[in-house]
């Protein structure tokens, strides 16, 4: 049932004649309320650190694992890729993105982080030359999060 009829039906058969357009108003306020929740939130640094810190999430693309990340004081962060080996980076925001700078490269990934419903996605804004014309930005979901320190293995590392 659409919202404005439940809520004139709410308000004519329920409520007393005085009160029935706040009423109305009330229902149709709680249901826009509710439909903005389930809006996309972008996160700001301040956000994300909350949220990261101390933590190591890990990331899905197409639900097949993609990588972890183990956030650290002072916006410091150890990614660890799919083979198992890991780079120490820095992160921090730039307009609306969250970047990420490691170790071993000369220029930041930028990501869009946002919570929704689904969880939280992170959505690659960074432009890629080599990418091909029409394919879209890469998309990874929060698979999953925890306080466990990072686990490298790849070759770098040993075993």
């Amino acid at each position: 049932m659409p919202m404005k009829n439940f809520a004139e039906n709410f308000a004519k058969n329920s409520v007393k004649p005085s009160v029935k357009p706040f009423v109305k108003k009330l229902v149709f306020l709680m249901a826009f309320w509710a439909g903005a929740t389930q809006a996309q939130v972008i996160l700001n640094a301040e956000d994300f650190d909350t949220l990261s810190q101390g933590t190591t999430m890990y990331f899905s693309e197409n639900g097949r694992f993609y990588g972890a990340e183990q956030f650290l004081p002072d916006r410091r962060s150890v990614w660890r890729a799919e083979d198992g080996s890991c780079v120490n980076g820095k992160w921090y925001q730039l307009d609306r993105d969250i970047c990420f700078l490691y170790d071993n490269e000369d220029s930041p990934h930028c990501w869009e982080i946002t919570t929704s419903a689904d969880g939280l996605t992170v959505t690659s804004t960074t432009e890629n030359p080599s990418a091909t014309p029409g394919v879209p930005p890469l998309v990874l979901k929060l698979s999953g999060q925890d306080r466990k320190p990072i686990l490298c293995t790849g070759p770098r590392f040993g075993v």
